[in-house]
């Protein structure tokens, strides 16, 4: 046998440095993101055994992956604001968000639910971290951002098959008996809640949430594509749409309505287009969006309810009732909240008592700055307003075409998307909170990493 011979490694040996390499468990890590993005009941599958060691695991993957990247010297981390493309102020947020969990975590009325939360964040940070650190050109990012993409059109179309066939053609039946046998015709009313589109993720909000948060990344895909693949993003941008709808959401509704007026603000920002064509623009954004309102007969009742001062409304006395209840847990403890999960707990603490039997049980405030100001105070509440100001600069600094060719030029459209994305679903949060949505803060860590690498 040669020297040569001898140092070459063996079948067995090579698949081992590819499992054990970085390879496998990035792809391992992309498997287990489109998995808890795609299965059925997600939400509550997470929170239900086996899911909790499964959710564990998605989030140790990428975390491992960081590891090989220290152990390499290939990690951000060592480099922070001259690797990846990631500034001092990504790393600044980020120092900003650990101090205030880590403070309201050590003073929390409720230590262990504050300990697991927080556990869970600082995982996801390392695993965004990670991401960051694999993402080290431009074609990498183009190819994460096609694949966020296509989870975004999966997603939809298996929403739409599963509510088809297991909520709209069992109901069209139902409806077809009883004008049979009792002569009534009665429309499909997605005002029920049992008829909305909660497929696949567990609630009709989340489900608008996430399109809502991807739809525009789509839009800017085929917006760079061409031929058949412009055909088929563009196709898949109406699937999502038409999905979007079947859920119900008003809040999902008003941030379509926001990305389309967004859109047509950017479009209209960078073309060489007069001022009149500019004003034509903004109208016809502003007369799509309040076109869009109109599909949703919800959110009619709730505006109509406001507009005649009708404050009695169910819809509105049960957020008014999480409103106060946040507002008693922030008082009591303003600097740095409850502590993270402590809502579901302490909710009948600091509940008002003239509420009676009104959203007696809850496990969120369904508003994620009150979410925010109740666990973690003050603080919750400059992270998140830090976050909207940091996507508005990020957004701001990419509204100017790049001057290069190929895949910088490329990814123009695809980046305007995403922190159109990433503003709608702001815009979004004022509704419902969905931070523990595995699905949704992935896409949130992911889109605004691509934000702040391109």
């Amino acid at each position: 046998m040669t020297k040569r011979d001898s140092a070459a490694p063996s079948a067995a040996e090579s698949v081992w440095r590819w499992m054990t390499g970085r390879s496998l468990i990035w792809a391992l890590s992309a498997l287990a993101y489109a998995l808890w993005t795609l299965w059925p009941n997600s939400n509550s599958v997470m929170v239900s055994w086996p899911g909790v060691a499964l959710w564990w695991l998605a989030i140790a993957l990428p975390v491992l992956g960081l590891v090989g990247q220290l152990w390499q010297g290939r990690s951000v981390l060592p480099g922070l604001g001259r690797a990846a493309g990631l500034g001092w102020g990504w790393h600044s947020y980020t120092a900003v968000l650990i101090a205030i969990v880590g403070l309201s975590t050590l003073g929390a009325p409720l230590p262990a639910q504050a300990r697991w939360h927080s556990l869970a964040l600082f995982g996801g940070i390392a695993v965004l971290y990670g991401l960051a650190g694999e993402v080290r050109s431009l074609q990498r990012l183009r190819r994460l951002l096609q694949f966020q993409g296509g989870i975004a059109i999966v997603l939809a179309g298996l929403s739409l098959a599963l509510w088809l066939s297991g909520v709209y053609w069992p109901e069209l039946a139902r409806l077809r008996l009883i004008q049979q046998d009792f002569g009534l015709s009665l429309p499909f009313n997605l005002s029920i809640l049992n008829l909305r589109n909660w497929y696949p993720i567990g609630h009709q909000n989340y489900t608008a949430g996430f399109l809502v948060l991807n739809l525009p990344l789509v839009a800017g895909l085929a917006w760079s594509s061409s031929g058949w693949r412009r055909v088929a993003w563009g196709l898949g941008g109406a699937l999502a749409i038409a999905t979007l709808y079947t859920t119900g959401s008003r809040g999902g509704l008003v941030g379509l309505a926001i990305s389309i007026l967004l859109g047509l603000g950017v479009l209209g920002l960078r073309s060489p287009i007069s001022t009149r064509w500019r004003w034509a623009l903004l109208l016809g954004g502003l007369g799509a969006g309040a076109a869009l309102l109109t599909l949703n007969q919800r959110l009619l009742r709730l505006l109509g309810a406001i507009a005649q001062g009708n404050l009695g409304e169910g819809e509105l006395v049960y957020r008014w009732i999480m409103a106060v209840t946040a507002w008693h847990m922030g008082r009591d403890r303003p600097l740095l909240g409850q502590g993270l999960g402590s809502v579901p707990l302490q909710y009948q603490h600091y509940r008002p008592a003239w509420a009676g039997r009104e959203a007696e049980l809850i496990h969120q405030l369904h508003s994620t700055p009150l979410q925010l100001g109740a666990e973690l105070g003050i603080g919750g509440l400059l992270l998140w307003l830090g976050a909207i100001a940091g996507v508005l600069a990020l957004a701001y600094r990419g509204l100017r075409p790049s001057a290069q060719t190929g895949v910088r030029s490329w990814l123009d459209a695809p980046m305007v998307g995403v922190g159109v994305g990433l503003l709608s679903y702001a815009v979004f949060s004022l509704t419902d909170y969905q931070l523990d949505n595995l699905c949704i803060t992935g896409s949130l860590g992911l889109l605004g990493i691509s934000l702040a690498i391109a």
